[in-house]
């Protein structure tokens, strides 16, 4: 049954193919009976007549199973199909377009048909049956066979349609060109005479070119050139085809104006673009140039001052410096944006004065492509000097900062020294020299007061070098000792005490003891070298066999004593950041971040605190905040410290 189908469907497929083939057959067939019967015989010949040409009979196709067997035309054959008339070659090319659709059709079916029972194969064991289906991919060439003959027949029709068109279309033309040279021939004689040829030649130009155009003289020159001998015009295809040259020759010269015009347009367009491009350079650009010459000339020196610079440059100048170069930088900065501006606007103004309907936008932009791109790789120039220029700056900034810290910190220990010479020569507290500057025991410190403290403790301990530069850095360190959120400058005791405590950093190994004497057990622990120690007493004590020791507190509280010889005085205890850490504004992970404090910034530590805190992951979560200030004065607290700071 499944082959029965199959082969049902596959016929009709062939079917299609050979109705087609009837249709050709009959067109192919009349032209070879035609070119056998127009071919005579010669009339004195001694040879025997050729045998005339037989008829193409159907014959016999090489694929099995067709109920009508025939052999399909061959390329060569189809080639040569012509019929009578363009009516008869639509008709021939609808029928086969037909007949093709048809054997499409039977085609996909029988396809489709084949693969949607292609499991029959897996399914049927029995051997005869196997055997059967073995016919299947047989089928499915002859229906591959039909396929391609269908094509090969319905593009033959479909070029013969197109033959025949063309055909019509020449023959067309032809019975007009005759009907218009017979116009002009008023003998009928099938010849024209000059003065008939002229007014043919005039008609033919008539069609593309106004006559008044065309002289007389020239006229005549066509006109000669397709005389005979006898002076007459015989043919219309020589007069058309001078007509045609002299039509060429006259678009050639237009061209080539309408080429020297365009020439001359892009030229004047060209020097009118440059030199609004040379009014832009010479005005804007130069006042650019100049900024950034400078810009440069400014910047150039600041890194040479800062590492030639002695340690008593006041550092005021140099802020004042880097200020200037700001101040230029950003004057650099507002040139270049109008500069900027100036050159986005001149292609917009160049094609408001351009007429559109002579040059097209793309060839306006192409134009202006080369200096648009030398102004722009101008811009690009100057951002990158102003970038540099900029970069310096902060560097220098950076330096002079660090310098300037650095001189304060030399200044803070200096100052800390005298102010504890001065109070142990006065037997006074911390507490007491506090108060010893103002009439109530409850006033803070005010600046002036803390600088005439300074000058007396100077003063006791005999250090009289630049009174000047000394009171300057003096009056830095209250600053930078005053709180952060200060509504007065006025200094408290406790910030007082703060500057008056004195720091060590451990340079060797050193046990920290209970005592003052050492011995196997008194030792808490082993100070490692690094360390920063806060020292709780002024004077150290002599021990037999070990040497000065003093009373000192390390970083995680503990207190004890340790030996002097170990020790190196530090004016206060700087620590490096491990990893970036946000500056807290209070003990709490969630607070505000004042500023985030990058690796390698250097804080000063005043002291840490453990704090639990409730998480949801983990309830009882310890974390260590320690107090600390920056270089840059602000105050705050830094999470994890224990982890993130490390003494330098």
């Amino acid at each position: 049954a499944f082959l029965a189908e199959l082969l049902r469907r596959l016929d009709d497929a062939e079917g299609a193919v050979k109705d087609l083939h009837a249709i050709l057959a009959e067109h192919l067939e009349t032209k070879a009976e035609a070119s056998a019967e127009a071919s005579p015989a010669p009339e004195a010949s001694a040879s025997p007549a050729p045998a005339p040409v037989a008829p193409v009979a159907p014959a016999v196709v090489l694929v099995p199973g067709l109920v009508e067997k025939f052999k399909p035309f061959s390329a060569a054959m189809l080639s040569e199909l012509r019929v009578e008339s363009l009516m008869k070659a639509t008709e021939l090319a609808q029928s086969a377009r037909s007949a093709g659709r048809k054997v499409e059709d039977a085609a996909l079916e029988c396809g489709n048909f084949a693969a949607a029972n292609a499991k029959l194969r897996e399914e049927l064991k029995d051997s005869d049956a196997a055997e059967v289906l073995r016919k299947v991919p047989l089928y499915l060439l002859r229906l591959q066979a039909a396929q391609q003959t269908s094509e090969a027949y319905v593009q033959a029709t479909v070029a013969c349609e197109k033959d025949m068109r063309r055909r019509e279309g020449f023959k067309r033309e032809e019975e007009k060109r005759s009907a218009l040279f017979r116009s002009f021939d008023k003998d009928g004689d099938g010849r024209l005479q000059e003065a008939e040829a002229l007014q043919l030649a005039k008609a033919l130009l008539s069609q593309t070119e106004p006559s008044s155009k065309v002289s007389e003289k020239t006229l005549k020159e066509i006109v000669r050139a397709a005389l005979e001998e006898d002076g007459t015009v015989q043919s219309l295809s020589l007069l058309s085809s001078c007509v045609g040259s002299f039509r060429e020759m006259q678009r050639d010269g237009r061209r080539r104006l309408a080429r020297e015009a365009r020439a001359k347009l892009f030229g004047n367009l060209q020097s009118k673009w440059r030199r609004r491009v040379q009014e832009l350079e010479a005005s804007a650009g130069i006042e650019l140039e100049d900024t950034l010459k400078e810009v440069e000339a400014a910047v150039a020196p600041l890194l040479t001052e800062t590492s030639t610079a002695s340690t008593g440059s006041k550092a005021g100048q140099m802020q004042t410096r880097s200020q200037h170069c700001e101040t230029l930088i950003q004057k650099g900065h507002e040139k270049a944006e109008e500069f900027q501006k100036k050159v986005q606007q001149l292609p917009m103004a160049f094609r408001k004065d351009v007429n559109s309907k002579q040059v097209q936008a793309s060839e306006l932009e192409e134009l202006m492509a080369p200096h648009q791109k030398r102004l722009a790789l101008r811009l690009g120039r100057t951002g990158q000097r102003l970038e540099r220029a900029k970069r310096l700056t902060e560097l220098f900034r950076a330096k002079v900062a660090r310098k300037e810290n650095d001189a304060i910190e030399v200044a803070k220990g200096k100052l800390s020294e005298a102010l504890r010479a001065y109070a142990k020569s006065q037997s006074f507290s911390a507490k007491q020299l506090f108060q010893s500057t103002s009439d109530s025991e409850d006033s803070d410190m005010t600046e002036k007061a803390f600088l005439e403290l300074c000058t007396k403790a100077e003063a006791e301990t005999k250090n009289s070098e630049s009174s000047e530069s000394t009171l300057e850095l003096a009056s830095k360190v209250f600053h930078r000792a005053l709180p952060e959120d200060a509504e007065t400058k006025t200094l408290s005791l406790s910030a007082f005490e703060r500057l008056l405590k004195s720091f060590y950093k451990v340079m060797q190994q050193t046990p920290l003891t209970e005592e003052a004497e050492v011995s196997g057990g008194n030792a808490k622990v082993q100070l490692q070298s690094g360390q920063f120690l806060e020292a709780l007493e002024s004077d150290p004590k002599e021990v037999e066999e070990v040497g000065e020791r003093l009373r000192v507190r390390a970083r995680d509280g503990s207190e004890g004593w340790a030996t002097l010889a170990h020790l190196c005085p530090v004016p206060l205890p700087a620590y490096a950041l491990r990893r970036r850490s946000p500056l807290l504004e209070a003990k709490d992970l969630k607070s505000e971040s004042k500023e985030p404090l990058l690796e390698g910034d250097v804080v000063e530590l005043f002291k840490e605190e453990e704090e639990l805190l409730d998480e949801e992951k983990e309830p009882k979560l310890k974390v260590v905040f320690g107090s600390v200030q920056t270089r840059s004065g602000k105050y705050g607290w830094i999470a994890h410290s224990d982890q993130v700071l490390q003494p330098i």
